[in-house]
């Protein structure tokens, strides 16, 4: 089906990647997700209510391969004190588990109702915000 409207038409940037010409404002983006994270009832529910035993084995299982991924391709890390940035930490399981390995974590999501649900404890380490805006600003370094 072919679209005669150029409001959405793909170019090739300067780079070389493509793109979409006419994209959003970063206020015209914000809005959109404040408002479909937080006010649109529509919206796929990205969460579950909970999780069975054996769901939680799979999910630690994942994490540690996460960690042996990292340790893998970065063997004198595994002497040192990481410290680690997540950005998108949904329900908090990646950076609670990294935790519990002595990482020193952080995240960035635009959203605090995952974690706010399954992690609460590690509501403290996350800012709740735009990523872009939020990394912009930050002066800490991660691993």
């Amino acid at each position: 089906m072919k679209n005669n409207s150029k409001k959405n038409e793909i170019v090739i940037n300067k780079d070389g990647f493509r793109s979409v010409k006419n994209l959003p404002t970063n206020n015209k983006l914000s809005e959109f997700y404040v408002d479909f994270m937080r006010n649109n009832s529509t919206r796929p529910k990205n969460y579950q209510t909970s999780y069975s035993k054996k769901e939680k084995q799979h999910i630690n299982l994942l994490n540690e391969l996460r960690i042996y991924a990292i340790f893998a391709s970065r063997p004198k890390w595994k002497k040192k004190k990481i410290t680690s940035l997540e950005v998108g930490v949904g329900e908090g399981f990646t950076i609670s588990h990294a935790e519990s390995k002595g990482w020193k974590v952080h995240g960035i999501d635009f959203s605090d109702a995952g974690i706010k649900k399954f992690n609460p404890k590690m509501l403290d380490k996350v800012q709740i915000g735009d990523a872009f805006d939020i990394l912009n600003k930050m002066k800490q370094k991660f691993d």
